[in-house]
């Protein structure tokens, strides 16, 4: 069972999101963040796609997790608990997010995610890159040992985004004289509907007889 500090409002959102879960040690609470992109997205504060700038980091001794912008290229202080970065979809190519926390307990931080197959990343430390490296690949997770040493982290995300719609799926159940079509997509971009068309039935063939 997860309970979290936070969860992101209805406007948080944009066209493609993931999340990121941050737990800690001992902690029965966890920080659930939201990352994407959208074709309105910039490095500040983009308020029409749900982000709110976050006050500074509460006093040592209080768990919190957040999403740093790339405002000055990381080097300012906006942080959201969703951050949304600008490309035209579909997409391909790699983007950064930084990841920042504080522990209550100063044990570990676990950070977790869950991402489909036309992405993947790898998690690091900010200071060479060579403490951490860790793969982000399906499903998993990573337990940062030293948070106090390593309480920021880099996230770079590589997409491979070449279809509006993902299809996982469909069937088709002939009932009366009826059809019953079912599908489950696992992404939608820009996607207004769907248009079934069906070809007109054959002409039946006359024989002489």
């Amino acid at each position: 069972v997860r309970a979290e500090t936070y969860s992101p409002g209805p406007n948080c959102e944009a066209q493609m999101f993931w999340e990121v879960i941050v737990a800690e040690e001992g902690n029965p609470f966890a920080r659930l963040l939201l990352f994407g992109l959208d074709s309105t997205a910039t490095d500040g504060i983009d308020s029409q796609l749900g982000e709110s700038e976050l006050p500074p980091f509460p006093p040592a001794g209080v768990f919190e997790a957040r999403l740093f912008l790339p405002d000055n290229n990381f080097s300012g202080s906006l942080g959201s608990y969703c951050d949304f970065r600008y490309a035209v979809l579909p997409y391909t190519g790699q983007k950064e997010w930084r990841l920042a926390y504080q522990t209550i307990y100063g044990n570990t931080i676990n950070i977790s995610w869950d991402f489909p197959s036309y992405m993947a990343g790898v998690l690091k430390d900010i200071i060479n890159g060579t403490f951490i490296n860790v793969p982000m690949i399906d499903s998993g997770s990573y337990t940062v040992q030293d948070p106090y040493t390593f309480d920021r982290l880099r996230m770079l995300i590589d997409f491979n985004v070449t279809s509006p719609v993902e299809l996982v799926s469909f069937s088709a159940n002939v009932s009366n004289n009826s059809v019953e079509l079912s599908w489950v997509t696992a992404t939608e971009l820009n996607n207004s509907g769907f248009e079934i068309e069906r070809s007109p039935s054959p002409t039946p063939s006359l024989k002489e007889g």
